[in-house]
C-alpha cells in the first residue's frame, strides 16, 4: 500500500466534471485520474500502480500511452484554437 493513496474500487470507471477550468482532467474516469495522478505526479511504475488497482501492469501500461496520446491532442487543439 502507498502512503496517502485512497483507494478507488468504490468509484472505479464512473466520470464526473469537478474541474471547470481543466475540461480534460475533468473528462476522464476516476480510474484515469488515479493512473495519471500515480505515474506522473507520485512517479509510481505500472507494476505499482497494478498492485493498488484492479488492472495488470499491461493495462496501465496501456492506459499510460492513451492518456499521454489524450493529452497532446488536447494540447494541439488549445493551442491551434489560441
Amino acid at each position: 500500500m502507498v502512503k496517502g493513496v485512497t483507494h478507488p474500487r468504490t468509484t472505479m470507471g464512473t466520470t464526473t466534471s469537478t474541474s471547470r477550468n481543466e475540461p480534460f482532467l475533468g473528462s476522464l474516469t476516476h480510474e484515469d485520474r488515479y493512473v495519471l495522478a500515480l505515474h506522473f505526479a507520485d512517479g509510481l511504475t505500472p507494476i505499482e500502480i497494478a498492485s493498488l488497482l484492479p488492472l495488470t501492469p499491461d493495462e496501465v501500461g496501456v492506459t499510460i500511452d492513451r492518456l499521454r496520446d489524450q493529452a497532446k491532442a488536447y494540447l494541439a487543439r488549445r493551442q491551434s484554437a489560441a
